[in-house]
């Protein structure tokens, strides 16, 4: 193959890789654009909940009032436990 059809080839797919990554990248950014403005679905608290996995409250080794204590200077007004990827954790409200 000669030096002069190398390079024709090379600029042939240069140029319609260019095209076709532009258009990719147009659709990505007005996609980008759509997905800052546009509400995304909700779901009301009463489905999040059916949706969480259960606790195993047999599995909690430290109680809630010692690791409130512990990690705040006052008395919490409330404790909520949750669970994410199977690891207990505590939430403390404060009142105001």
């Amino acid at each position: 193959m000669s030096h002069h059809r190398v390079a024709r080839t090379l600029v042939y797919t240069h140029r319609w890789l260019g095209i076709a990554l532009g258009i990719l990248f147009v659709i990505w950014f007005a996609s980008g654009v759509v997905m800052m403005y546009a509400r995304m679905p909700e779901l009301d608290p009463a489905e999040r909940l059916a949706r969480l996995a259960a606790i195993d409250f047999a599995a909690v080794r430290v109680a809630p009032w010692r690791r409130g204590r512990r990690r705040l200077p006052v008395h919490p007004h409330h404790v909520r436990r949750t669970a994410c990827v199977s690891q207990g954790q505590y939430g403390a409200g404060l009142r105001p």
